[in-house]
């Protein structure tokens, strides 16, 4: 029999995690994050630096895109796409 619990409350949510926290103890981190189907801290820093690279580019960010990308000056190849930023050598 499986008894979902959802709460919100600090109260629940710590009430939850005193059972859920022994059960888990046994495994090693990387059968935890599968077992709860996490993914690692590196794939969410880059999902992360992806959207953010979106927002910038598209506006959506009051921040000026000149001051972290180039953008190309061709349009070639781009099917009329106009934000596809130029590689450079700088780090």
């Amino acid at each position: 029999m499986y008894i979902g619990l959802v709460t919100t409350s600090d109260e629940g949510r710590q009430c939850l995690e005193r059972v859920q926290k022994p059960a888990l103890k046994k495994y090693s981190y990387i059968d935890r994050r599968k077992k709860l189907g996490l993914t690692t801290l590196q794939t969410r820093r880059v999902r992360g630096d992806m959207i953010q690279v979106y927002k910038i580019m598209t506006g959506k960010d009051n921040i000026d895109r000149e001051q972290f990308f180039q953008l190309a000056d061709s349009n070639y190849g781009l099917r009329h796409y106009s934000l596809k930023s130029e590689k450079t050598d700088q780090i």
